[in-house]
């Protein structure tokens, strides 16, 4: 019942209270990866990204398959200006070892996940 009614909060564009009935979801089913990753997504739109990450990254750890939580990650990364390392993509602004110069933004939402900066 608590899926449903976390479902119903997205829809709504609640996403705190659909956390909330995503996480009793959870508390009464266990580790279903379907919730977690639901869950995931409710956080990354309610703008609690470190436990989205944490989320999205467990539902991964339990065996969900696609490439949705992989793609809610550089959502959640994106809109927190969280940079992880291994999703940075080489470009033309390198620096001489080869390496993106990158620039995290440490404030503003929904900004650009990497700007390359010239040396």
């Amino acid at each position: 019942m608590s899926y449903l009614e976390g479902l119903d909060a997205m829809t709504q564009g609640q996403f705190p209270e659909a956390v909330a009935a995503f996480s009793r979801a959870l508390d009464a089913s266990g580790d279903d990866p379907d919730y977690v990753l639901a869950r995931g997504v409710a956080e990354t739109l309610a703008e609690q990204f470190h436990p989205a990450m944490k989320d999205l990254e467990r539902y991964q750890r339990l065996g969900g398959k696609g490439r949705e939580a992989e793609l809610w990650t550089y959502v959640a990364e994106a809109m927190s200006g969280i940079a992880t390392p291994g999703h940075a993509i080489p470009g033309p602004r390198t620096s001489r070892a080869g390496k993106a110069n990158l620039r995290i933004p440490s404030k503003g939402r929904h900004t650009a996940l990497f700007q390359y900066l010239a040396i």
